[in-house]
């Protein structure tokens, strides 16, 4: 199960996210009519994204399951607009830390995509490192 660096950094604060409740925490604090609308949508929709990305990188094609997780963050983005725009946050500041999470995961998913398409992966990785080569340089 390879991921780069940055990314098992970001996946595990993805994943304390979810397990602190960080995004449960703020859909606690919804009103009634929009925690059982809006706030059940918004952590269905993290759970969602979270089993994307566990399947992207255990995927060895992973070009189609980065669409569909390109996808989720889209309609998560428009998802958490709703909320902001209906009130149902509790200040604008919860709303600034959601959105500031969709973003990174929006990047995230950009760069993957894009090593993906180059084809830049495991093999081109090692063959950077020497391990393909055993160490010899090319020019000896």
């Amino acid at each position: 199960m390879w991921m780069p660096t940055w990314q098992r950094r970001r996946f595990h604060e993805l994943l304390e996210h979810q397990r602190e409740g960080h995004l449960t925490a703020l859909v606690r604090q919804f009103s009634h009519y929009h925690k059982y609308t809006l706030g059940t949508e918004l952590r269905d929709g993290s759970r969602r994204i979270l089993a994307r990305i566990i399947e992207a990188n255990d995927s060895r094609d992973r070009g189609p399951v980065l669409a569909q997780l390109r996808q989720e963050v889209e309609w998560f983005k428009v998802l958490a607009r709703l909320c902001h725009e209906s009130g149902a946050f509790a200040s604008t500041r919860a709303y600034l830390y959601v959105a500031e999470l969709i973003v990174g995961l929006a990047k995230q998913n950009e760069g993957w995509l894009r090593q993906t398409a180059t084809g830049r992966g495991r093999r081109a990785d090692q063959d950077r490192s020497g391990e393909a080569g055993q160490g010899q340089s090319r020019a000896e």
